[in-house]
């Protein structure tokens, strides 16, 4: 393996399962506003919008997202009909101290 040139950005890493959830009040409100005022799905994929935008705040960016299925102990499995969590890859530069 070669060393990183000088200057290269370093990078740290976040992974978060994000539950797709319009049924909880701060998303709830938020998606009001979304969808003007038309009937909102239960779990449809933009009640991951206000924690995406947290994550933001904290200077994550959003890398791959991507509907997974969990098993019981944590593990993605392939089984399934439909799904409303969501597998999420962030990163941001690594900060100096």
């Amino acid at each position: 393996m070669s060393a990183m040139p000088a200057g290269s950005p370093q990078w740290e890493h976040y992974i978060e399962y994000i539950a797709a959830d319009a049924r909880k009040p701060q998303v709830k409100d938020f998606l009001t506003l979304y969808f003007h005022g038309e009937r909102v799905p239960k779990y449809v994929a933009q009640a991951t919008i206000p924690r995406l935008n947290e994550l933001g705040a904290q200077g994550w960016e959003l890398v791959h997202m991507q509907p997974v299925f969990l098993g019981s102990n944590g593990e993605v499995t392939s089984t399934g009909s439909g799904t409303n969590i969501y597998f999420c890859v962030f990163k941001r530069p690594v900060r100096s101290i």
